[in-house]
This record gives C-alpha cells, structure tokens and sequence, in this order.
C-alpha cells in the first residue's frame, strides 16, 4: 500500500472556472463545492488540477446536483414511475440514461487509476482470455439507497471499512465515517446501519484522537468488532460496551485487513510494515507475530483447510501458506503485473479463487492447477475488493473498481455473465447479505463522497417475487 494519503479537503480557487457567488443557494455548499471539484480533478493527485470534466457538462452537474441536493429524503426508493427524469439510485436528477451514462464515461476517461509498476495496465491486458459486455439481463435491481450514511475512505487503496456483520443481525452493515460536533473536531466514527429500518446507532466514537483514520473492521463475532487504524493501533469493543487497544505495528504500520476466528477466539492482523500478528481476543495478548518481505493488504482462508491461508500485497504474486510451515509458501499465484489488494475463496467450489489488482484485471484460479488462471477480465479501474456470494446455491462473484463502479459475475452459466451496478463516488466495496431464510438476497454497496455518498441496496430479481405494494 501506498503511504501518500489523499487529501480531499483540497479545494480549487480558480476563479475562472467559477466563484462563489455563481454558486446556487442550497444547502452545505462545503459538501457541494467538494464534490464538484471531484469531478473536475482527481483528487488524489490535487497538485495538477486537470479538469475531470469539459465545462458544458460541469454545469449540466450544477443544475442536476443543486436539485438532488433539495430534496428532503434521507432514503431514495423505487416507485411505480421511477425513471431517471425523476432522479437515479442516488437521487441525482438527469434528462435521459444517456446523459448519466455520458457523465460516467467522461469521468472514467479522465480518472488516473493508481498503479505502482509503469505499464502494468497494458502487460495485463494481454492476459485477457473474457471479454464482456455487461449483462442486458438484470438479476441485481435497486431497493434502496441510504443518504444520510456518510461513509469515508482514510486511503484511497484500501476499501475495508464496510463490513455485513454475524448471521443473527444479518440485515445490519457497520462503516467508518468522520464525524462533527460542537468544541470538536472532525473525529471517525464507527456506525451501524439497519437496512431494513434504515436506523443509524454509533458503535464507537474516537473523540479523544480526531487525528486517527479507521482502515478496516471485522465483526465475525457477536457484540465483538476489532478496528484497525491508519497509525497501528488496534481497538477492540468488547460484549460489555468496553474499548480495548494495543498497538500493532509503528507509525507506517497501517492495520490493512483483520481476520477474527470464533472456533479458536482469535484474530489475525495484516499490516503495511509487513506483519503478520495474532492475539488472543480473551486477553487481547499477542500470541505470534511473523514479518512478511513486503506490506500485506489482504487474507483469505481455505473454506476447508482452515490452516491454509491466500496472502496479497505489494508484490505482483499471491502466496499459499500453511500456518504449521511458516513463511514457506506452499503454492503462489503468477500472473498479475502489479500489486495486489482483494482476495477470496469460494465456499461453494472450495478449489476456486479470485484476486483482483491495481493492474485493472480479476482473476479467478484452480487451486489444482494454478500454473494459470482459469479466467482473467479487466476492469475500468483498480480493483479494491471481490467477494464470492456464499449465501448462494449458483457462484457469484462480486468486485469493487476504484470509483463508480460494482461487477457482479454469474459463474454457472455456459458462459460467464456480468452485471454492472454504476453510480458516482469512490466504492467502499460490496457484500452479499442473506435477508430471510426463503433466500432473499441484498447486494450492499457503500459509496464514499461528501455529497452523494451513502450505501446502496440492490436486491436480487426473482421470477416469483410479487409486486411490491407500497407505492400503490
């Protein structure tokens, strides 16, 4: 992981491209201004303020945001006549699904995916064995999407700060945020979202160090959520409401991934310095501590060997490893040509794999044979998460790209198909949420944006499902 941290407080002061008093008067023109000048630049490289977008559709933005921003709604539902002269999944007003479209594209032109080794989108390219276009048949429809989350990336390469936490409050999320309040202040938060009701309650507030940024969260367990932050402590809120942290790693030892296991009451801490730590939640005692060659981003376990592990980080490779050998790789995965940040494996087919990469490519292996992939599509931009549904009978595979944009891949077909669900902000990534025993599906999407940030709930089409009658 990169240590450059972005600032997206940076504001433009540019008066010929627009003042202050061409501004409509709506409300929280900080959060409007912010957001408009993400369309103009990218905001992680602020120093070169090159525009996103051509001045005829910066306005044609103004005039669609100033009327989003009116309206009163906390919560954007489909109705009978939902359409997008009537405002898209996030409430956003446009002429026509080509404008929004439009809009979407210019800005993806625009935007500068990250990428450490030069040329690595191009060599990755070639490795390219499905090309798709996305899926005309939609399995994934809008429910729901939650305006007053406010979720907020602390770095633009890590996405783990949305999280679906255990099976008995399975219609719950938990996500970062920063937060404001009278003497203090921007301080992060941890919140948890009710899907159903859409009622927010904070779980944990950090008022004491406005300066600490939450990078990632676990919460496998019941009533137990572990917090890693950008500096390497480690927090852990216990049954009982109370708040424990150690120190994990030093000053550039961001906490990148935690993993909790509930069979052995542990959990396992990934960090940027290259640690690998385990503690004891009982004690919150250090029970082993391994340093890796290279920063870790991510971990995944074998569904059925719990003792073998999937490793990605800064390096162009994945790593098996077995917890009884040590730092001695049993079997690595060859292909990407730049760092890594996501992996998963497959509850459904235990020998099937996935990673994705800033070299804009996910890749899904054969642990029997992993010489090669079995399938590599590129992306848009950077991938930042995948996840395998593991709430589903057919093999799903959902990714997150950097900005505006979640694939869900439908793996049992005779041939691969993939859905796009587009919207405008940064992703915080996606998670299959299993909402009833009957097995009805939400797909959660958390988006990071000042103004049209929240979570999105898409909602899996079935053929038998009835007309919902509260629009009638």
């Amino acid at each position: 992981m990169s240590l450059d941290v972005f600032d997206d407080d940076f504001m433009v002061s540019d008066d010929s491209i627009m003042s202050y008093n061409d501004l409509p008067q709506i409300p929280d023109q900080y959060q409007y201004l912010n957001f408009l000048y993400g369309l103009m630049t990218d905001t992680r490289r602020c120093c070169r303020a090159e525009p996103l977008l051509p001045h005829k559709e910066l306005a044609l933005c103004l005039h669609n945001l100033k009327q989003t921003l009116l309206k009163e709604e906390q919560v954007i539902v489909p109705g009978p006549n939902h359409s997008f002269n009537t405002g898209d999944v996030q409430g956003i007003y446009w002429d026509s699904k080509t404008q929004r479209e439009t809009m979407l594209e210019e800005r993806l032109k625009r935007y500068e995916t990250f990428t450490n080794i030069p040329g690595c989108i191009s060599k990755a390219s070639s490795d390219v064995n499905f090309e798709y276009t996305p899926s005309s048949r939609k399995v994934w429809q809008f429910d729901r999407f939650y305006r007053k989350p406010t979720p907020k990336l602390p770095h633009f390469q890590l996405r783990n700060q949305l999280i679906h936490i255990p099976p008995s409050n399975r219609c719950k999320v938990i996500y970062s945020e920063l937060s404001f309040s009278a003497g203090h202040s921007a301080y992060p938060v941890l919140k948890q979202l009710d899907l159903q009701t859409g009622e927010i309650d904070p779980l944990v507030e950090f008022k004491h160090d406005p300066s600490m940024r939450i990078t990632c969260v676990d919460s496998a367990k019941e009533n137990v959520s572990l917090i890693g932050t950008l500096h390497g402590s480690l927090y852990i809120k216990s049954c009982d409401g109370s708040l424990h942290d150690t120190s994990i790693g030093d000053s550039f030892g961001s906490i990148n991934c935690i993993r909790m296991d509930n069979n052995l009451n542990q959990a396992q801490i990934c960090t940027n310095n290259g640690q690998l730590t385990t503690i004891d939640l009982n004690n919150c005692q250090k029970l082993q501590n391994t340093r890796f060659p290279w920063p870790i981003n991510y971990m995944t376990n074998c569904p059925y060997e719990p003792n073998v592990q999937l490793f990605v980080g800064d390096n162009v490779n994945g790593y098996l490893l077995d917890k009884r050998q040590g730092l001695v790789p049993i079997d690595s995965l060859r292909g990407h040509k730049d760092f890594n940040f996501a992996c998963d494996w497959s509850t459904i087919d235990c020998n099937l794999i996935a990673t994705g990469s800033q070299d804009c490519t996910v890749r899904v292996w054969d642990r029997r044979w992993l010489d090669r992939d079995v399938v590599c599509t590129q992306t848009d931009s950077g991938v930042r998460t995948v996840e395998f549904n593991r709430l589903s009978s057919t093999q799903q595979l959902s990714w997150s790209e950097s900005i505006d944009r979640v694939c869900v891949a439908s793996l049992n077909e005779p041939e691969w198909t993939i859905e796009e669900v587009t919207f405008l902000g940064q992703t915080m990534g996606a998670h299959f949420v299993n909402v009833d025993d009957q097995g009805e599906q939400w797909l959660v999407c958390g988006i990071s944006d000042g103004t049209t940030g929240g979570i999105l709930r898409m909602k899996a089409y079935s053929p038998t499902s009835f007309m919902s009658y509260d629009y009638i």
